[in-house]
């Protein structure tokens, strides 16, 4: 057991480089983006880092870090790509492992694979080509639906798969939203430590979001604003 979780941390920088590699980023830009996955540390603690793990032993959780990139990327080759490449076996497998392994993690793996027919299917397609790039997505998406339904329709119905919290508190009626940004303000969302720490995941994240909305090159750039448009979602 001891031994999967180490091979799991070891592994997910690979996979985010991967990742970044299927959306087209230089070999310098994914090894930074692998080597930075490894850094963010939050006070809340169960989120995408490995306090999941050793703090709270959320080993499932843990493991769908591993397949988040990897679902996003291969769902963003299966929408932009206009050639006849069968990328959709990928993108299913891995976001249906996104669901099996973490409920939260497969729900935005879907909202973002929304994000990204809106971003990159502009001006991109002809009309035709987008309804079939849409019907794909939307058959992506039910076979996806129907293989974790073992697990949706209990989750759903009895509120003690929620890991035993209620679903009325503070930040489940008003939303993680400013919650979120509090923590980020902060420092606390990135870069948190029980001890002195740089927020160097929040300095290069406001940097970057800074950069993004003054400089006209970035902006323009698909990518960056989906890159920009997922954080911010």
């Amino acid at each position: 057991f001891k031994l999967t979780i180490v091979l799991i941390t070891l592994l997910i920088p690979i996979s985010v480089y991967f990742a970044a590699k299927l959306f087209g980023l230089e070999d310098r830009t994914a090894i930074i983006a692998a080597i930075l996955s490894t850094l963010p540390s939050s006070i809340m603690g169960f989120g995408f880092e490995t306090s999941t793990i050793l703090r709270f032993g959320l080993f499932s959780h843990y493991s769908s870090l591993l397949f988040l990139p990897l679902a996003l990327a291969f769902t963003y080759k299966f929408i932009t790509t206009k050639e006849n490449k069968n990328y959709l076996p990928f993108a299913l497998l891995f976001i249906t492992l996104s669901f099996f392994t973490g409920i939260l993690t497969g729900f935005m793996v879907s909202i973002i694979s929304i994000l990204m027919i809106i971003t990159f299917s502009k001006k991109q397609f002809t009309k035709k080509q987008l309804i079939i790039k849409i019907k794909k997505y939307a058959i992506l998406m039910i076979l996806c639906f129907i293989s974790i339904l073992f697990l949706a329709i209990p989750y759903i119905t009895n509120s003690d798969y929620y890991v035993g919290q209620p679903f009325d508190s503070t930040d489940r009626q008003e939303g993680y939203g400013l919650n979120t940004l509090t923590l980020f303000i902060k420092g606390d969302l990135l870069d948190y430590s029980d001890f002195f720490r740089i927020p160097v995941l929040t300095i290069l994240t406001t940097l970057g979001i800074i950069l993004f909305f003054t400089i006209k090159e970035f902006r323009n750039n698909k990518l960056h604003r989906f890159f920009i448009l997922s954080l911010l979602l």
